[in-house]
């Protein structure tokens, strides 16, 4: 058992959120206390157009956590064959709503963030909106490529 087993089970989503994964981050709902301190906020996952926004010279490829295996026919939770092609293929692109928010609670205009893990570089464009400084860092060229075409 989990000690977060009452918590999460009593998570409830958007009426309007269907399928087998949930498209929404609930930023407090495993803490009731948290709602009386921090205000609640529920944020949409990136939309495409946010994902691929500054990347519109890169060549489409099957992402979203499929890139690297052997068997490009895993299935999803939903059942769906994973061979989507699509520009940005980082498969936790992070809504740019939400890296705003815990931006601007936990930091103040000309901090230095660091990111060891930029992934698709989100962080970085919310540090850059927020006038904050930045270093964004990933082992992979491929999601340093993302990141950078998205700043």
């Amino acid at each position: 058992t989990s000690i977060f087993h009452n918590a999460i089970s009593n998570i409830k989503t958007p009426k309007f959120d269907s399928g087998s994964f949930s498209r929404y981050f609930d930023l407090d709902a495993w803490d009731k206390g948290a709602r009386d301190t921090f205000p609640f906020l529920i944020v949409p996952k990136a939309s495409k157009s946010e994902k691929n926004r500054g990347l519109e010279g890169l060549e489409k490829k099957i992402g979203g956590g499929m890139q690297g295996t052997m068997d490009k026919s895993l299935k999803t939770g939903s059942g769906n064959e994973r061979n989507n092609l699509m520009k940005n293929i980082h498969p936790t692109c992070k809504p740019l709503k939400l890296m705003r928010y815990l931006i601007t609670m936990i930091t103040r205009q000309g901090d230095l963030i660091l990111d060891p893990f930029v992934g698709s570089g989100t962080t970085c464009i919310a540090c850059k909106q927020l006038d904050r400084r930045y270093i964004g860092i990933d082992i992979s060229e491929e999601y340093c490529e993302i990141a950078r075409k998205r700043l």
